[in-house]
């Protein structure tokens, strides 16, 4: 994953940290249901809930894929940091060191 992040331009370091983050919230599963507890659950690596799974879901429809293929949630993943989510990504890029960039992020 992270050779696919260094790719769009964001450093080997700063793609290791949204690879961690993915290891933290799904174990790197695509198929990964949690927060089964709560009313709305959530799923694959980012554990999308509500308005943004409908969102990646949607995503992986305009593409005629599974919302569960793991290139369609790395693809919807990077469309969201360029979009949506933008803060997140230049809260990252941003970041001067480490510590910062893995608590911003």
């Amino acid at each position: 994953m992270s050779s696919r992040f260094f790719a769009c331009s964001i450093s080997l370091l700063r793609s290791w940290i949204i690879d961690c983050s993915a290891i933290k919230e799904s174990s790197f599963n695509s198929n990964a249901v949690g927060d089964t507890h709560l009313p709305t659950y959530s799923e694959g690596l980012a554990q999308w809930r509500e308005g943004r799974l409908t969102n990646l879901k949607n995503f992986a429809n305009s593409k005629n894929k599974s919302y569960k293929d793991l290139n369609i949630q790395l693809d919807f993943l990077w469309n969201e940091l360029n979009t949506s989510e933008k803060e997140a990504l230049n809260y990252l890029k941003n970041s001067r060191n480490i510590s910062e960039a893995i608590k911003n992020f």
